[in-house]
């Protein structure tokens, strides 16, 4: 597992290996591995992986045995973990990854946006920022304070790019 280094990337792979393991044996065969590295979830961690290096990883793993692989065996046969893609392949799938991963905040971030702009006119003003914190416990003088410290043009009400850094300081 040493290509594995954080707690998201872990809990990244136990959601693909749960995805291709359709019998829920706990257990993925090598058609289920062959569908893992060629689809969107290899695409999702960040790498675009070629049939011949699939084919490496397999036959390192000499899958022919039992023709299936644990958990265990599947975190050392992932891109990150396999030694058939040099250094430059897992750069770049981190760097795609992170990408990924950005995109991914500025759409929930959006979608928080517009749930709490109530009247959905582009701007969560005083009262819908007011709702918004008092639901996580905060006082109206930390609220106040709050609002007046991310409305950098002063106009009483918080745009998006005003709201991305409130929501950062309030989570």
């Amino acid at each position: 597992m040493a290509g594995i280094v954080d707690a998201a990337t872990l809990k990244r792979s136990e959601k693909v290996f749960k995805v291709f393991d359709l019998n829920d044996d706990k257990m993925i065969s090598n058609e289920e591995l062959a569908v893992v590295f060629l689809s969107a979830a290899s695409h999702r961690m960040g790498y675009r992986i070629k049939t011949e290096q699939l084919e490496k990883v397999v036959e390192r793993m000499n899958m022919g045995k039992n023709g299936e692989i644990t958990f265990d065996e599947f975190l050392q046969a992932i891109p990150g973990n396999a030694t058939e893609f040099d250094a430059s392949v897992h750069r770049k799938a981190s760097v795609r990854n992170k990408f990924s991963e950005a995109e991914e905040n500025k759409t929930y971030l959006r979608g928080i946006f517009n749930q709490y702009d109530a009247d959905g006119n582009g701007f969560i003003d005083h009262n819908e920022a007011t709702t918004i914190l008092k639901s996580f416990g905060f006082e109206e003088k930390e609220i106040d304070k709050l609002i007046k410290d991310h409305d950098t043009n002063n106009d009483g009400k918080l745009d998006y790019e005003e709201f991305i850094s409130f929501w950062g300081h309030t989570h």
